[in-house]
């Protein structure tokens, strides 16, 4: 049973996975590209300088990038539940509906995760090219907030489509965005580099505890509490 509703949640999504995929890898190809002109047209010592003294992040462009991956994905995927009821149908298959939801959430957790670690794997692979492992790492401890900011609120949408209640889920997202806020403070404020290298812990601590809330959503929707 869980392999269909796997399967079921791929066809609702793949074209959406897929573009979103593309979107991303784009980014990650333009800033590539962006690395190669640099060093071809500026001497190394100065990007080095900009980077390293200025905080001249040369991977800017994807910050925003996985927010958008996580809100078009969690749309995509479960508004169409709520529109044409589907998810009364999925709450009433023969297995659980806690693990039916949890499935379907894992499911686009999952997704993200493979089109974010194919991000981050040519990002670091191309960039070691160029520079040394000091930046390397700070871009990395960078990255690793904006990615997770993708994931939260991927969480925070599953959470709304499925309440019932406009209240709550008002509520429900005025706290997911203070939630993403906190993932973007490094670079709103201009924090260094390394603003997260002894927190990033806690924020992935943070993605793990709200994740089960989608079932206390769940359990509202079919009591049908308004």
């Amino acid at each position: 049973m869980i392999k269909s509703l796997i399967y079921k949640e791929w066809l609702k999504v793949r074209w959406t996975l897929i573009a979103l995929g593309m979107l991303n890898l784009l980014v990650v190809v333009s800033t590539c590209v962006s690395i190669a002109n640099a060093f071809g047209l500026i001497d190394a010592s100065k990007l080095y300088g900009d980077i390293v003294a200025l905080q001249n992040l040369f991977y800017y462009d994807l910050l925003y990038i996985p927010f958008l991956t996580g809100l078009l994905l969690g749309i995509v995927q479960f508004y169409p539940e709520i529109n044409s009821s589907r998810i009364k149908l999925t709450l009433h298959l023969p297995m659980k509906e806690s693990k039916a939801l949890m499935t379907m959430q894992l499911f686009g957790i999952g997704s993200m995760f493979l089109i974010f670690a194919v991000d981050v794997i040519i990002l670091l692979w191309f960039s070691s090219k160029y520079f040394p492992s000091e930046i390397i790492n700070g871009m990395f401890i960078s990255i690793l907030p904006w990615l997770l900011a993708g994931f939260v609120i991927y969480i925070f949408i599953t959470i709304i489509f499925v309440d019932t209640s406009w209240s709550r889920r008002a509520i429900i997202g005025l706290t997911g965005l203070a939630f993403v806020n906190n993932y973007y403070l490094s670079t709103m404020y201009g924090g260094t580099t390394y603003s997260y290298s002894e927190s990033w812990f806690y924020f992935v601590i943070m993605i793990i505890i709200i994740s089960p809330l989608i079932l206390w959503s769940g359990n509202n929707y079919k009591r049908g509490v308004k």
